[in-house]
């Protein structure tokens, strides 16, 4: 059996062009030094951070897409969207098609994209999203990166090619944000008067922090949802979906202290995808917070939702890696590759964090028996740590019959990642070239 994969990143708050005003990475004793001096010689976090994801994309020969989960400005600043996707085009390096020709940029809006101040009572709902598809079409000539509207799916790479894929589909969390009309009748024209009232006494930051943040109505219209129903039920059964919406399906672990945070109809979105009874992706930003959770429904058998947050970007981002068998096509697993500023204030790539797609069972079958089996007779106990260069010196002549030195690393590599999504091995160094893995048995 040979594994293949497809990989695609995942960007969380921008809130440009605030992240452009972040202090430079240095240690700043000599006040008596120019700013100019200090820019000089220093790195920011936005330089790095868009060298980390230029090189992700210079790398990573499978990587189909770059996914954006919403607030890419602060505080509904129209012009600071604009400039944030000036940016984006910039450090995604948009306008190469050696990266782009076969790859995609996703993005959903966020409550902070949204200028609240220029909703007029009555009008159509989507209409409030219309600057933010401008500023795409302004700078890019396209307006359809972004996704405001019912979902429709983009399979990458394309149903119908021979690699496996990727089923995105995105989701706007911010339908009803700054919308008066989704507070209860009894109380909307108070809280409206109320509003206006603070208008009047409050600066225009702090106003908009409250309407964005504090009284807020995120949720996702009925029809969005059931479209994502719909598409992740007619996928293909072979391809893993990937949601995508700015706001998560459960509350965050640190206790958030604002009203009208958390997205309304989260449950039903949930409970939804669930229904579904196939195994999905769901991203997010939206709470500058990384955890990583699964669910499932034992009324709904065993497939479950993975749960993905990604940080603000200046914090940094994640790369997603989903497993395939090359032979039948089936999803095996999924890892997720955090980069993410460390101590000494660089950006540091984690160890990856592995997660099956299918039951153990399952994968025991859609495995190449001879070069497990060679693996686990070399890994006995987690004292006997072998580097990959050992175990490939020592495979036997009876696996190496018609195989070249690079289809034996091949299958090796592929025997060692199996046998991790399954938690029998473990592989350090796992985020560097395997010549330098050293594996070990786990301890069940």
């Amino acid at each position: 059996m040979s594994i293949s994969y497809v990989s695609f990143l995942h960007l969380g708050d921008v809130h440009y062009p605030d992240l452009i005003s972040r202090s430079p990475l240095v240690d700043h004793k000599d006040k008596g030094l120019s700013t100019a001096t200090v820019g000089a010689v220093s790195s920011t976090r936005v330089a790095d951070i868009a060298r980390g994801v230029s090189r992700v994309l210079k790398e990573e020969q499978n990587l189909v897409a770059v996914v954006i989960t919403g607030d890419l400005t602060t505080k509904g600043d129209v012009p600071g969207y604009k400039e944030c996707v000036t940016f984006l085009h910039s450090a995604l390096q948009l306008s190469d098609e050696k990266y782009w020709q076969h790859r995609r940029l996703l993005v959903v809006p966020g409550n902070h994209d949204i200028n609240r101040s220029a909703i007029v009572a009555g009008q159509p709902l989507q209409d409030k999203f219309r600057p933010l598809s401008q500023a795409w079409l302004d700078v890019c000539g396209s307006d359809r990166t972004l996704t405001v509207g019912v979902p429709t799916p983009t399979d990458l790479p394309p149903l119908g090619t021979d690699n496996p894929s990727i089923r995105f589909l995105p989701l706007n969390t911010c339908y009803l944000c700054g919308e008066y009309r989704a507070f209860p009748d009894r109380i909307r024209n108070e809280v409206r008067r109320i509003v206006d009232e603070v208008k009047s006494t409050v600066s225009t930051d702090a106003f908009e922090k409250m309407l964005s943040e504090q009284i807020d109505c995120p949720a996702v219209a009925r029809e969005h949802v059931e479209a994502i129903e719909q598409h992740i039920q007619e996928s293909d059964p072979n391809s893993v979906s990937v949601v995508f919406g700015h706001h998560p399906l459960f509350a965050q672990p640190m206790p958030r202290i604002d009203g009208y945070n958390e997205m309304l109809n989260a449950g039903f979105v949930r409970e939804t995808i669930l229904e579904t009874r196939k195994n999905v992706v769901y991203l997010h930003g939206h709470i500058h917070q990384d955890p990583l959770l699964t669910v499932n429904s034992p009324m709904r058998g065993a497939h479950r939702i993975i749960h993905v947050s990604a940080p603000a970007l200046e914090d940094g981002f994640n790369l997603i890696r989903i497993y395939f068998s090359s032979e039948t096509g089936q999803p095996l697993g999924m890892e997720l590759v955090q980069h993410r500023f460390g101590d000494h204030l660089g950006l540091v790539r984690q160890e990856p964090i592995k997660l099956r797609l299918i039951e153990q069972t399952e994968l025991w079958n859609e495995i190449d028996q001879p070069w497990v089996d060679y693996v686990l007779s070399k890994l006995t106990s987690p004292q006997n740590v072998l580097r990959f260069n050992e175990l490939l010196r020592g495979v036997p002549p009876a696996l190496k019959v018609n195989e070249d030195q690079t289809a034996q690393t091949n299958s090796l590599v592929d025997a060692l990642i199996i046998l991790e999504l399954l938690e029998i091995v473990k592989i350090v160094n796992r985020d560097k070239a395997p010549k330098v893995w050293q594996c070990q048995r786990k301890i069940i």
